[in-house]
């Protein structure tokens, strides 16, 4: 799996929001939360995996509620969920905050010490 586009990762991180478990508390699940989970919140699971998969806007669009059926009656649960806890690692803004930071430093606009300056 790799990182879908913007727009697939908001959506994904709708789906998880609505589930109102963090990531640290789904690590800490015993047998009976974790089934738990998966009864109130297995369409969303496999919605998410589903958007992960498909990655590109119009795969998301359009296969993804046939790819979330397919991980619900044919992929074992434990595959789904390990494959929801791995990327829910990966979502956030971390990698936003190194491109602004590395932007900030660039400064594209200011000028270039190299340069001379025209004019008076």
């Amino acid at each position: 799996m790799k990182r879908p586009c913007l727009g697939n990762q908001i959506r994904i991180a709708r789906l998880y929001l609505e589930t109102g478990v963090t990531h640290e508390e789904m690590a800490r699940f015993n047998k009976h939360e974790e089934l738990a989970y998966m009864a109130l919140h297995g369409v969303r699971v496999s919605k998410m995996v589903a958007l992960t998969i498909c990655r590109g806007k119009l795969s998301g669009w359009l296969l993804t509620p046939v790819v979330a059926w397919m991980l619900r009656w044919l992929v074992d649960d434990l595959w789904v969920q390990g494959a929801n806890m791995r990327f829910i690692t990966l979502l956030g803004t971390k990698s936003f905050m190194d491109i602004i930071g590395s932007v900030e430093r660039v400064n594209p606009l200011a000028p270039r010490t190299s340069q001379k300056r025209k004019g008076s």
